[in-house]
């Protein structure tokens, strides 16, 4: 056995500037949502595989929300023009995408996980479920987002960051207390450029929940988890 050499020194962190006082307030806290009410919607037998997702999109339009931003209403007149004319998901020109389904509350029910294309690559992603007999939205966001994953739980989204070279790997699990689903987990992670020209994604951050799971809105396999 040969000793490795001697150990580095630890050094231990230097604050900057300690005499300076703290900011007067903490950041805005995004997480700061509750549940929003669809309303207009029947939900048969209780089970949202029964329920059109454009109709639900639709139904929304109708009552915009004011607990979630909705990008519908505020910027994209043409998306809510188009959404108009559909009648089915995922087919034609209809910007609601193919929907998906997960228990993401726990609760035993599927949950219902839709996707709206809206211009300049951007998307829209909502999470509706069934709530004490009520159809509620519970997580909406939306951007340049480059993948979504549904990893047990939770859903993990990579989408483009404001930083060039950089993407924004977030986890959102359901919270009991809001009754809704919160961002657990937000990291900027670093992309490096390919030979061709194209970003190479870097490594998912031990402890986030990527790996084995298929891109939903991507190519998932139709007998994906």
């Amino acid at each position: 056995m040969h000793s490795a050499g001697a150990a580095p020194t630890a050094i231990a962190p230097a604050r900057l500037w300690p005499d300076e006082p703290p900011a007067p307030a903490a950041a805005p806290d995004y997480n700061d949502v509750r549940p929003e009410a669809v309303d207009g919607v029947a939900v048969p037998g209780g089970d949202l595989h029964a329920v059109n997702p454009v109709d639900v999109v639709k139904a929304q339009l109708k009552h915009p929300t004011t607990t979630f931003d909705d990008p519908l209403t505020m910027y994209y007149g043409a998306t809510a023009s188009a959404i108009g004319t559909c009648t089915t998901a995922g087919t034609g020109a209809c910007p609601v995408r193919k929907a998906y389904y997960r228990d993401l509350t726990g609760d035993g029910r599927d949950d219902l996980v839709v996707g709206i294309s809206m211009p300049e690559h951007q998307l829209a992603l909502r999470v509706y479920a069934l709530r004490q007999g009520k159809l509620e939205m519970i997580m909406s966001t939306f951007g340049i987002i480059v993948s979504v994953q549904l990893a047990g739980r939770d859903v993990v989204i990579q989408s483009a960051d404001g930083l060039p070279g950089f993407e924004q790997h977030t986890v959102w699990s359901w919270d009991a207390q809001h009754q809704a689903m919160l961002i657990t987990r937000d990291d900027s992670v670093r992309t490096t450029p390919r030979r061709d020209g194209g970003p190479t994604r870097s490594p998912i951050p031990s402890g986030a929940p990527f790996s084995g799971v298929c891109d939903p809105f991507g190519s998932c396999p139709p007998d994906a988890p």
